[in-house]
């Protein structure tokens, strides 16, 4: 079945979706919008970093740890701003 022969309802029809990834592909669907893309899906799936390390970065005694958010955040030597770009850019591309 073909979604562009359907008729429009007359109430509309929004989404609700809570993975990011998902939501930019489901846009595409009729619909009359789409919303709650949830930051914890942004943070877990996106950034993969939890904020408090990026700021008490210094602190963080595990060497594993430390070498995984040096690689993620390569670029960065302000460790906060890359948590702000990353999460910024994905809102902003809801």
């Amino acid at each position: 079945m073909n979604l562009q022969e359907l008729a429009r309802p007359r109430t509309k029809v929004m989404m609700n979706v809570a993975n990011p990834q998902e939501a930019f592909h489901l846009s595409f669907m009729p619909n009359d919008g789409i919303g709650l893309a949830r930051e914890e899906f942004i943070i877990t799936t996106y950034i993969k970093i939890h904020p408090l390390a990026l700021v008490d970065f210094e602190r963080l005694e595990d060497r594993a740890v430390r070498a995984e958010i040096e690689r993620l955040t390569a670029g960065y030597p302000d460790k906060s701003q890359f948590f702000i770009d990353k999460l910024a850019l994905k809102i902003r591309r809801r």
